[in-house]
């Protein structure tokens, strides 16, 4: 499998994953046990990051299918939040790179954690 599939394999897991948190209202109870909260469409950048590492905003926008500008947006309040880091492209000094922080990457892993298949169910 070469690289643009495996990433596009990537994609649909997170995506699964991200409508089954949403569906069974995870997000809210993880907030309720003061857990990380992270909207679908941030853990889907987290993940992306986390799996892929440093990527512009522009193939992110592109892989979950949102303009360029809602892109900045998110990657705006995840930075804020500490979760992810904006640096210089090395390869294109006009472009520039996100990377999970490693404050992203335990959220990730403690939501995860919290919500993971365990004999196929969801489990608090």
């Amino acid at each position: 499998m070469d690289e643009a599939a495996e990433r596009m394999q990537v994609i649909d897991e997170l995506k699964q994953i991200t409508e089954r948190l949403h569906t069974m209202t995870i997000v809210a109870g993880l907030q309720r046990q003061g857990a990380v909260a992270l909207t679908p469409q941030q853990f889907r950048v987290v993940g992306l990051l986390v799996v892929g590492g440093p990527t512009r905003s522009g193939e992110l926008a592109s892989a979950l299918g949102v303009s360029r500008a809602t892109m900045t947006g998110l990657l705006d309040r995840l930075e804020q939040a500490g979760l992810v880091a904006r640096s210089t492209d090395p390869r294109d000094a006009r472009g520039r790179l996100a990377t999970a922080t490693d404050a992203g990457r335990d959220a990730l892993r403690g939501l995860l954690e919290t919500v993971i298949l365990k004999d196929d169910e969801f489990v608090d």
